[in-house]
């Protein structure tokens, strides 16, 4: 008769444990995401109600010098990667990276504007675009307001660079 009050009484406090437990670390988590709100605020982050804003993806695609040997393609490739971690360091560029396929589309960028004008510009500084090794695409995204912080977070994941 004991053990049928009391296995009833055990579940009970185990589910309220728990339940204090998931509690903490639904708080934990909160106070997580609001230092990461506190460093930058929505206002500088330029997000809108929802969290969300207007981007330019620039898709790379295969460019039309095939003319360039394996040596001037390195050095290019290096000056490219630079570029990139001048853009990001410059908080113009949130995002960026290689396809990883051997078709027509080499990799994308996410810049931080709303403007096709401006990405034109930034991507116009790119060494292996100049030398016509990328062509690129175009398109106006609305994507999640946090994406400027990717690269603060992956700078501080990084043990090696691409660019050095």
């Amino acid at each position: 008769m004991k053990s049928k009050i009391i296995f009833p009484f055990i579940i009970l406090i185990f589910n309220i444990s728990c339940q204090k437990n998931d509690q903490v670390e639904k708080n934990q988590l909160e106070n997580k995401r609001q230092l990461v709100i506190d460093s930058l605020t929505k206002s500088e982050l330029n997000a809108d109600d929802y969290g969300m804003k207007t981007y330019v993806i620039a898709f790379l695609k295969s460019g039309q010098n095939d003319s360039l040997d394996s040596t001037e393609i390195s050095k290019l490739q290096q000056a490219h990667l630079k570029n990139i971690r001048q853009l990001a360091d410059d908080g113009k560029m949130v995002l960026a990276g290689p396809f990883l396929n051997d078709s027509n589309f080499r990799g994308l960028f996410i810049f931080n504007t709303a403007s096709i004008d401006s990405a034109k510009t930034y991507t116009e500084s790119d060494p292996a675009i100049q030398a016509g090794l990328f062509s690129v695409e175009y398109k106006k995204w609305y994507g999640s307001g946090a994406l400027p912080l990717v690269n603060k977070l992956g700078q501080q994941l990084e043990t090696k660079s691409f660019s050095e």
